[in-house]
């Protein structure tokens, strides 16, 4: 077994349990005598992401069945690209439909459909973005879900630079970010909980201060891309810049927060003395 996949072994580490959107899904390799089972995210109608506990031979022609809330469909797909998951651990591998019949196009479409809308109703009560429906649903038309097991690193940490450069909304659990000094020096800034905006682009202007993000517990989150971001700029500017406005705004309230506490009211009572201070107050007089 390549080094890559050595990570998992007898006892591999618990999965997050499935989301509402993932599909059970069954992947068919002429290389392998048994179907591995697995969850469908980030489904389009031009393929599908699969996510496994073990690698899949992606050179070769398979067969995959989406186990959707109706019938199951059967589709052709071609591997494209395999990774692996450290936030969960898992196996992602991405393939495309080779062929597709009317009806299961038909059905593959429905499918992707109603997980645009399940995820843009998250997004559209984003308070910080101000999104309307039109919005979300162009968001989550571009978004991948991410699970990170509690204690994770989502990006940050030397060792983990793999979600670097991304944008991240909460969907479930919670999310604290750290400023990472060059002497390793952490200091916490605020947790993100549920319809939290964090993260960065690698294109927009680097962050004055490293930050450190970390899975307080087990976390679900949507990631906005490089490239997707890119693609969306290009096609919606304005909703581009809403949506970096966002995040920038957010990021600079936790610097300044961070490096300038806020002090003691102006007028503020003075706390009431201990019991030595009387005591000494009693000495003077």
């Amino acid at each position: 077994m390549p080094r890559f996949f050595s990570r998992f072994g007898a006892d591999p580490e618990r999965s997050l349990p499935p989301a509402l959107d993932d599909l059970p899904a069954a992947v068919y390799c002429g290389e392998l005598g048994a179907p591995v089972w697995g969850m469908g995210r980030d489904l389009t109608s031009e393929g599908v992401c699969i996510a496994t506990r073990s690698p899949l031979p992606v050179a070769t022609g398979a067969r995959v069945v989406l186990h959707g809330p109706s019938a199951p469909v059967s589709v052709e797909v071609q591997g494209l690209w395999q990774q692996y998951e450290d936030g969960e651990p898992v196996i992602l591998t991405g393939f495309r439909f080779t062929r597709l019949s009317r009806a299961d196009r038909r059905t593959i479409v429905e499918l992707s459909s109603a997980n645009v809308r399940r995820i843009a109703s998250v997004l559209v009560d984003l308070p910080s973005a101000g999104l309307d429906r039109e919005d979300a649903l162009a968001l989550a038309r571009i978004v991948h879900r991410r699970n990170f097991r509690s204690g994770r690193v989502v990006y940050g940490s030397p060792a983990q630079g793999q979600h670097a450069g991304s944008l991240f909304v909460v969907q479930e659990g919670q999310v604290s970010l750290h400023l990472a000094g060059d002497a390793s020096r952490r200091m916490e800034l605020t947790v993100v909980e549920e319809g939290g905006v964090f993260g960065t682009l690698a294109s927009a202007a680097p962050a004055p201060l490293r930050e450190v993000a970390v899975a307080e517990c087990d976390t679900r989150l949507f990631e906005i891309e490089q490239s997707p971001f890119d693609r969306l700029r290009d096609r919606n500017p304005r909703l581009a810049l809403r949506l970096l406005t966002a995040v920038f705004r957010s990021a600079s309230l936790r610097h300044c927060q961070a490096l300038f506490p806020a002090l003691e009211p102006t007028g503020a009572r003075a706390p009431h003395p201990g019991p030595d201070e009387v005591a000494r107050l009693d000495d003077l007089s």
